[in-house]
This record gives structure tokens, sequence and C-alpha cells, in this order.
């Protein structure tokens, strides 16, 4: 059994074996409540697993991306490429110009370059974070490279005459070894998350696909080029329309 308290810097006031234990067996990552373990001393706060009250209710099993919750501490949980445990505190993150408590991270997407976590700054605001992937498998250096790189883009862009229709930067890591992007929190829903539930009328399209054609026309000017176009990299805002959500391939 590995108890989370090794993992983090906190001390045992914030943290205890109490609290709760992930453990292997058979190959397989299980979660356990600390107060279902007659071992230790019932936990007096709640043990919630994604957004899930879990106290008391036996091991669980665990998937990659799983968010971990007691107070204010969050941790993640994921596999590396070999399927050992990877375990990172992500309860607050610290940037240049704000800190950010994580809310929620989205399950990792398939031969995506980076994590992507629902947060709130110091204001209570929500925001976007991305965070490069790390697994063990060769190009994770090449994973931060390229964060990196859409940070400075976006940074750019916004720091000169920003366009309504491309993502806004907010913020980075402070810390040059654990780098991550922040950018605002887009309302609404991808292009292909709507014409999953309708067809698109040609009105809406043809006004879509307007905005989007000066949104692109604005980036090359800035000798930017996109390279991943497609309905899943676009939300649509009620009010701003279309928005370019995804510079990682630019």
């Amino acid at each position: 059994r590995v108890h989370l308290k090794l993992f983090l810097d906190k001390d045992s006031t914030d943290i205890s074996r109490g609290h709760f234990t992930v453990f292997e067996e058979n190959d397989k990552y299980y979660l356990e409540d600390g107060s279902t373990n007659v071992q230790y001393k019932a936990s007096e706060k709640h043990t919630i697993l994604n957004d899930d009250d879990i106290t008391g209710k036996g091991k669980i099993e665990l998937n990659d991306d799983d968010l971990i919750k007691v107070s204010d501490i969050v941790i993640h949980f994921k596999r590396d490429w070999l399927g050992k445990m990877l375990l990172t505190a992500n309860s607050i993150m610290k940037g240049k110009f704000d800190t950010y408590k994580i809310i929620k991270t989205l399950p990792a997407a398939a031969g995506g370059m980076a994590s992507v976590s629902f947060a709130t700054n110091s204001r209570g605001q929500e925001v976007v974070i991305k965070s490069p992937k790390i697994t063990g498998d060769g190009n994770d250096d090449m994973r931060i490279d390229k964060l990196r790189v859409e940070a400075e883009i976006l940074r750019d862009i916004s720091t000169s005459a920003s366009h309504n229709c491309i993502v806004k930067y907010l913020d980075e890591s402070a810390q040059s070894n654990d780098f991550f992007l922040v950018i605002e929190k887009i309302n609404g829903k991808t292009i292909k998350e709507l014409v999953t539930s309708q067809p698109l009328t040609e009105q809406a399209v043809l006004g879509y696909f307007e905005n989007i054609i000066k949104a692109l026309n604005f980036i090359h000017k800035k000798n930017i080029i996109l390279r991943d176009i497609k309905p899943n990299n676009i939300i649509i805002d009620p009010i701003r329309g279309p928005v370019l959500i995804d510079f990682g391939a630019a």
C-alpha cells in the first residue's frame, strides 16, 4: 500500500494515513477511504473521488485522470506508459500573475499533447489550464516545448490587437520546471458537439465561416499557421460566435 502522504509536501495535520490510501492489486489501482480501514482512525474530512463522496464506501478502482480531493488538496491520478502510478498534487498552481485552484481535469484525449483542467483564479473566475502530458515515453520534453510555443503565440497575440475569435492568453507557470498555460474559459459548445445534436442552418454556417476566416487572416498576418482547424477546436460562444481554442500545432 502506498500512502499519499509520501507524495505531498503537506504537514500531517493536512493529510494523514487516516484520510485515504491508494494501493495496487492485481495490476489495478484502488482508492480506499480511511474511515473504512479499522487500522486507522476515521478521517474527519470526507474523501471525494471526482464529484462523488466515497467516504465509507470501501475500495474503488481508479482510472486515469481521476481527481481525489480532501479539504483543499487535489490529487491527480494516472498511469505512466508502463502502467505504473503517477500522482501529482494540483490543489494550488502558481502562475506568474495569479494562483489557480483545480476544479476538474478532463479525460485525456488520445494522441493529445496536453492535459486540460478547469480551475478558478484568486477572484473566483473560471479558467482553463493546459499542462503537458508527462508519461516517461521519451517525448515529454517535446510536449513541454510545444506547450511553451503555444503560450508564446497566444501571449504575443493577446498583447497586441487581439481578435475576438481567438482564445485569450491569461498566464503561465511561474516555475520553468513545471510548465503550464492558462487561457480564458469559453462558454459554449464545440462545433462537433453542436452538429452531433442537430444540423446547423446554412445561415449559421456562413456566419461562423466568415468569422473564422477573419480570425485566420489576422493570424496569418502575424506569420502564424494554425495547422489544426477542426470542429473540436472551435467553440461557439453565444455572444462572440466561433472562437479558436487550440494553438498546440501552430
